[in-house]
């Protein structure tokens, strides 16, 4: 394995020259950088220095999109392999503190099966059962907390479902995740990484009798899938090493893009009519939530090599951090960009989930796939909750990381009541027999689809519809399924 990158430090005069040079960031305070109400400093910084010297930072920030893209697509030149990265320091070597030919060896025995076809196979069936689950326990409700409630026990149940672990001890597994994201604060402090190496420990052991169970009793999931298949070429510990950043991952994404697309959808009416008029906008309007506040807010690089990003020379060893808060509202790419628009039709060329060889492993599978976390959404929206309190600890940037560069913008304390009367999403409840429509659909081999809604299925079209694998949606026929 190759030696860590040093970051350089540069002396006096050079800070003063890069000060001289780039006064926007040079003018950036911390609290720019942390809080959601400052955002509009980062807006201000993009348009006059795309790519800045920020002191606050004690590196380089990137803000605009083309540069952020750039950036993340140069395997060879940046680099995550570096001594100061504290996401390895917390969470261990894996394939997130990795690069080159070590970051694919770790990575690669979990792509096939992160594939979409995979994921929906084994586990379409398991994620609708805690659909159900999960909306019939909250719709007798007067109220729910939207984070802890929900979000939070169907992430961390979705990812035991697909990775095959056990993970019913909610509370127990975001105290792990809460010790590892504490650890990756730049502060100097060394209490937070002592929790996160005695979490990382206990975790370690937890994650290594899954792997041992699953080799001694192989099962559909994920863990059984690699631990059983030794030209995978992983030994348990560097299983478990992956496990627990993709279940870092797992966790925090679904979580954060629930709960944030929820939250916009209640807090926008406008938005929400659209969707209920056209249950099939539902997918986008997740993907426009996760633009605009990401779960990915900061994404950490360092210069492998002297090269050039923008206008500006970089020496080996240097810095650089990219915004995906400030990518994702890049105006030459996002039109009007702090709206909520869940008609936008480039929302899913945010960066929130990285790009380039890093790019979240799993995401938009994990649910599995947008069609899924769209029927949840709406079955929840249903219920007919409203808003009534919101505590909200939206931080635009954070040192928090999960799979393959993701910094998470926490949404917490959002308070929901329900309303006198149901809000009708055009979905019922009922979630069944949806694998031949998706196997055809998946094939592109339909041009039109025609539901049944006798059965609680008119959630289909919606499907159909968002998946944009149709031309249209003819109707809804009274009595069964077909198609033309």
């Amino acid at each position: 394995m190759q030696e860590l990158v040093p970051q350089i430090a540069i002396d006096d005069a050079e800070d003063a020259t890069r000060r001289a040079r780039f006064p926007a960031g040079s003018a950036i305070e911390f609290a720019d950088l942390e809080l959601d109400s400052r955002v509009d400093a980062l807006d201000r910084l993009r348009e006059a220095e795309p790519i800045s010297w920020v002191p606050a930072l004690g590196g380089w920030l990137v803000t605009s999109h083309a540069l952020a893209r750039e950036l993340l697509s140069r395997r060879d030149e940046f680099t995550v392999w570096a001594e100061p990265n504290l996401v390895r320091a917390s969470l261990g070597v894996m394939m997130l503190s990795t690069d080159g030919d070590e970051h694919a060896r770790q990575r690669r025995p979990f792509e096939e099966p992160f594939g979409v076809r995979p994921v929906r196979a084994r586990f379409a069936e398991p994620v609708k059962r805690r659909v159900d689950a999960m909306v019939g326990e909250l719709a007798p409700r007067g109220g729910c907390e939207l984070v802890e409630e929900f979000a939070a026990p169907f992430a961390i149940g979705v990812a035991g479902d697909i990775l095959g672990l056990s993970l019913d001890d909610v509370a127990r597994v975001q105290e792990f995740y809460e010790a590892f994201a504490g650890a990756m604060v730049y502060d100097g402090d060394p209490e937070p990484q002592r929790r996160a190496d005695a979490a990382r420990t206990e975790l370690d052991a937890i994650l290594l009798a899954e792997v041992e169970r699953s080799r001694a009793r192989p099962d559909n999931s994920i863990t059984s899938a690699v631990a059983n298949d030794p030209a995978r070429g992983l030994s348990d510990e560097e299983i478990v090493a992956q496990l627990r950043v993709i279940l870092f991952g797992a966790i925090e994404t679904v979580e954060s893009t629930l709960a944030n697309a929820v939250l916009l959808l209640l807090t926008n009416p406008e938005a929400l009519e659209l969707v209920r008029a056209e249950p099939g906008l539902m997918g986008n309007a997740i993907e426009e939530g996760m633009r605009l506040i990401p779960p990915v807010a900061f994404i950490e690089r360092w210069t492998a090599e002297p090269c050039e990003l923008g206008d500006v020379e970089l020496g080996a060893g240097e810095f650089l951090g990219v915004s995906t808060v400030a990518a994702n509202r890049d105006p030459a790419v996002f039109p009007d960009p702090a709206r909520f628009d869940v008609r936008r039709g480039n929302a899913r060329h945010h960066l929130t989930l990285s790009h380039g060889h890093h790019h979240c492993l799993g995401f938009r599978q994990l649910v599995p796939g947008h069609e899924l976390q769209s029927v949840l959404i709406a079955r929840f929206l249903r219920i007919g909750y409203r808003v009534v309190d919101e505590h909200l600890d939206s931080v635009a940037f954070q040192f928090v990381d999960h799979i393959d560069d993701v910094r998470v913008t926490q949404v917490g304390n959002v308070f929901l009541e329900r309303q006198s009367e149901n809000v009708d999403l055009g979905i019922l409840d009922r979630i069944t027999d949806v694998d031949h429509l998706l196997d055809g659909l998946l094939d592109n081999e339909l041009s039109h689809v025609v539901v049944n809604a006798t059965a609680g299925e008119d959630y289909l079209w919606m499907v159909a519809e968002h998946l944009g694998l149709v031309r249209k949606v003819i109707g809804v026929h009274p009595d069964a399924v077909t198609t033309d």
